[in-house]
């Protein structure tokens, strides 16, 4: 049982994307007895919402604002992986939310919905909602999934497409999907905003 805290701190490098000088701090602690177990610097700038951390596996993988996800081990604080980008530039910007099943981080991102294996941090499987029209959406012909976090229940992912701010009137052909959880397949989908 362990608590994961994170926090923005000063450190020596600049950042160029805001100019300023910040990194993110890890802290992790026993919940039995508030002991420090370890406390790190990730070496990259904080995650964008706290909603994008998540511990399954002995293991704590964080979403950060260059859009890779990384991944400590839980008990000793040694980093482990940086993980693939599922695509580019579509696959940087993730919901503000954060799953796990399967041995996979399950996310949903502009580019689709992605899982990132737990070993590796490799892309286990993209699943996407490819546009009928391609004016239909700018996301590389698909339909964004920026719902937060993915909805898991007897091996099925369910998730909605949407955007951070969507437009007036809402785009057409967004959907609610359900995708098997282990393989990314698509298994059924509504028409909706949802």
């Amino acid at each position: 049982h362990l608590s994961i805290r994170r926090q923005r701190q000063m450190c020596i490098r600049d950042s160029p994307g805001i100019g300023a000088a910040m990194d993110a701090v890890i802290t992790a602690a026993r919940l039995d007895t508030g002991a420090i177990l370890w406390n790190i610097t990730a070496g990259v700038i904080n995650n964008v919402w706290p909603s994008e951390t998540i511990a399954d596996h002995g293991k704590v993988a964080i979403r950060f604002e260059d859009g890779y996800i990384y991944c400590w081990d839980l008990r000793s604080g040694q980093k482990l992986w940086k993980s693939q980008m599922s695509s580019w530039p579509w696959g940087v910007f993730g919901a503000y939310g954060i799953s796990s099943y399967g041995g996979n981080i399950i996310v949903g991102q502009y580019d689709g919905i992605a899982a990132y294996d737990w070993d590796t941090g490799k892309v286990a499987w993209l699943y996407q909602a490819p546009a009928p029209y391609p004016y239909e959406t700018v996301y590389q012909g698909n339909y964004p999934f920026f719902a937060g976090s993915p909805w898991i229940a007897d091996g099925k992912v369910y998730l909605c497409n949407t955007e951070h701010t969507p437009t007036q009137p809402i785009t057409r052909g967004w959907k609610i999907h359900c995708v098997n959880a282990t393989t990314g397949k698509g298994i059924w989908s509504i028409t909706g905003y949802m």
